[in-house]
């Protein structure tokens, strides 16, 4: 008879579990190979039909090491809210007179420019054009 971790969702068997980890070698993880290689394993892993306890738990461990090493070494960079409405505004083709009925031409121009800051209604309205959170523009 197997002993068994409790978890919040189900139990695991830890010999099971054990044969996993020794298989998958989970660690910090410090460079692009050992990225390459943990995501290798998740993808294996996410391709199971129906993923045992032991096999979810894994998953889990893993999804927390790769995020990690995304966090430290691939972090996107704090944008202004200009470059935001710039960037979203060229990805969609659209001129300062497109965004009218958010804001006058004007307005637009002098926010690319950086002489205004982006209102938090403003930033409400172009969330909703944009279909982003009003959070990318403050």
């Amino acid at each position: 008879m197997g002993l068994t971790i409790n978890t919040i969702e189900t139990k695991i068997d830890p010999a099971k579990y054990r044969r996993l980890v020794a298989e998958a070698l989970p660690k910090k993880i410090e460079t692009d190979e050992e990225f390459d290689r943990i995501v290798a394993r998740l993808e294996q892993l996410d391709r199971l039909p129906h993923p045992t306890a032991e096999q979810q738990t894994l998953v889990n461990l893993l999804a927390l090491l790769v995020e990690d090493y995304d966090s430290r070494h691939h972090a996107i960079p704090a944008v202004s809210g200009a470059e935001a409405l710039a960037y979203l505004m060229e990805e969609h083709g659209l001129k300062a007179a497109d965004l009218a009925g958010i804001m006058p031409r004007s307005r637009v121009s002098e926010i690319l420019a950086g002489k205004r800051g982006i209102s938090r209604e403003q930033a409400k309205l172009l969330g909703e054009r944009f279909k982003v959170g009003a959070e990318v523009f403050l």
